[in-house]
């Protein structure tokens, strides 16, 4: 049967997706069972779970975000086939302008099930891990800890180091953070996560990027355009895995978008290797 999700399954729903999702975790499996979580049970076992976001605004309409799992060994037996019939069923009668969705694209068969119902692919983002050992930082930058004065500045970085890439993969706003954006909740937020944030100076004082950690996940590195291929990159990077390891992490991780081939390479040299390859999907309704 489907039921709602109740906060005593978050465990065992935990332990059914990370056998086959290992990028995932508990903190993001919860903020989605969260959101109009359902589950279905047979006999007091879980084998498939299914979430939808209410629809919000975006630059191209209404968008609402629907996921479907269900343990590889149990599929095919119409268990993901009822839980987004019912999850569809909602979802229509809000008529968001298009819906997105994401299933590991690497193995498994989340790309036929979501084209059967209309989705196309989007983009792919890249899950990977250092395990190696702890790496020595020895640099001519100077990195210093985030404040506030520093917050144009990552403004700044922040735009010009993601446009491309968001253009690239039609990602509206293309802009993270376009004119008008909240600047009083962000200046909040980062001063929360100041400890997490480092910009870096070259010898005259100039800044050329920064990089954001967040526990044991490199979040952010970017160089600004006026000092791309000097190896700032690398060194900043370096950086990240020293800090996350002297942190007490045995791994660090890290996302990357598949068209963003310069900075996978970077990490391949590194020594992170593939974890998982993550697929978006949107269908316009």
């Amino acid at each position: 049967m489907i039921r709602d999700y109740h906060p005593t399954d978050l465990s065992s729903i935990v332990t059914l997706v990370m056998a086959d999702r290992p990028s995932m975790n508990l903190d993001l499996i919860q903020s989605r069972m969260e959101k109009m979580g359902r589950v279905y049970e047979e006999n007091g076992v879980i084998k498939g779970v299914s979430a939808r976001t209410e629809q919000r605004e975006t630059p191209v309409g209404t968008r609402a975000d629907v996921w479907v799992f269900t343990a590889p060994a149990l599929r095919r037996r119409g268990i993901g086939t009822a839980l987004w019939n019912e999850a569809w069923s909602s979802i229509s009668q809000d008529a968001p302008h298009f819906l997105s969705t994401t299933y590991r694209g690497d193995q498994g068969d989340g790309p036929e099930f979501y084209a059967r119902r209309g989705f196309g692919y989007w983009l792919a983002v890249h899950s990977m891990a250092y395990q190696g050992p702890a790496v020595e930082y020895s640099s001519a930058l100077f990195p210093v800890p985030y404040k506030d004065d520093f917050f144009y500045d990552f403004i700044r970085l922040t735009n010009e180091g993601f446009l491309g890439l968001r253009q690239e993969n039609d990602i509206l706003p293309h802009q993270c953070y376009p004119p008008g954006f909240d600047e009083v909740a962000e200046r909040e937020r980062l001063d929360k996560e100041k400890d997490n944030i480092y910009f870096f100076r070259d010898g005259t004082g100039e800044i050329v990027g920064y990089a954001f950690v967040d526990s044991n996940v490199v979040d952010t590195v970017t160089v600004t355009n006026a000092h791309t291929r000097k190896g700032y990159g690398r060194e900043m990077m370096f950086f990240c895995i020293k800090l996350i390891i002297e942190r007490g992490h045995s791994n660090v991780t890290l996302e990357v978008v598949e068209t963003n081939r310069g900075a996978k390479k970077l990490y391949d040299s590194l020594g992170f290797t593939l974890v998982e390859s993550t697929h978006v999907a949107r269908r316009f309704l």
